[in-house]
């Protein structure tokens, strides 16, 4: 019996001194690439995309984070920092009429919508000066974006979303005219400064947004939200299959604002991949299970680069 328990505390002596050597090495590597690197993309007139990395240039692939509606690259703080590795790096943009970048980047405020949204993001993407595998993710409204951007835009390697906007309306939706709402923002209207103040408004004290967050960023939020078009996202996602891109879906399932089974109603049509289900976090995953969410990503980026290594996709 003596002998058993050395033997017991010897092993668990041995998991703690494990354990300690993980925490360690976790926290240097999301220490080591805690500062982002700000970055400028001009496009034809003259407007500016603001993005931020983190991680190595040179690594040999690359997830590009992109927001929901409203939001900005600060969106993923707490993730970023966790996803960066020595051969994957993180480039998170402020979408044009968000946070740094001006709605100018897509023409005019009144051009704002998630289908130019797209366009500029692939436009960007399609001008970087260090081209790799990209992973294209999305969070919240986001997700519409980054299905778009990842059925367009060159050496897209996979296709992850966060709390993702499904094929059909979710409560918010359904409840407030945003959609109609939304469509009179892109247009020059005589009630369009009242039309704001409302949706800042229900932003705040419907949806729970911070006060912080700048009215035109909920305006241009709101246009962006008009231009949903739930019957062609579903050709979206065929375009996806066609493209053989692998799906990453990650959710909770206390979320508030998407009901969860709209989200995985999206996961089952999306191309086969990695589904995660937290039972608590809320909408914004991306911050309060961070770390599970950035290993979850990590591993299924891994073991995909892993596959195209061995098979590279023919030119």
């Amino acid at each position: 019996m003596a002998t058993m328990a050395v033997v017991l505390a010897r092993r668990s002596q041995r998991l703690v001194c494990l354990h300690t050597a993980s925490t360690w090495m976790f926290r240097r590597r999301a220490s080591t690439f805690a500062t982002p690197t700000h970055h400028e993309y001009h496009v034809a007139n003259g407007a500016v995309v603001h993005y931020s990395t983190y991680g190595p240039i040179d690594a040999a692939a690359s997830i590009v984070l992109l927001h929901g509606a409203p939001g900005s690259y600060a969106d993923f703080k707490h993730l970023s920092p966790l996803l960066a590795r020595e051969h994957l790096n993180v480039v998170a943009f402020d979408l044009p009429g968000n946070g740094r970048s001006s709605a100018d980047a897509v023409g005019s405020k009144y051009n704002l919508s998630d289908q130019s949204l797209a366009a500029a993001i692939v436009d960007a993407l399609a001008n970087r000066s260090d081209p790799n595998t990209m992973f294209i993710l999305g969070h919240s409204f986001g997700s519409h974006t980054a299905m778009r951007v990842a059925a367009n835009a060159k050496s897209v390697g996979g296709i992850a979303l966060l709390a993702p906007v499904g094929l059909r309306p979710h409560h918010p939706l359904r409840r407030f005219p945003m959609v109609l709402l939304g469509r009179l923002l892109q247009q020059p209207h005589p009630l369009r400064s009242i039309l704001a103040k409302i949706n800042q408004l229900y932003y705040i004290h419907g949806l729970r947004f911070p006060k912080r967050v700048p009215q035109d960023d909920f305006t241009f939020a709101l246009q962006r939200i008009g231009s949903c078009d739930f019957e062609h996202m579903k050709t979206v996602v065929e375009t996806l299959h066609a493209r053989n891109l692998p799906s990453f879906v990650a959710m909770a399932c206390d979320d508030r604002l998407i009901e969860p089974e709209i989200i995985r109603e999206l996961g089952h049509a999306l191309p086969p991949g990695r589904r995660i289900e937290f039972q608590t976090g809320g909408h914004n995953i991306q911050k309060s299970q961070a770390r599970e969410v950035a290993n979850g990503l990590v591993q299924w980026i891994d073991s995909i680069l892993a596959r195209l290594s061995q098979h590279p996709p023919s030119t």
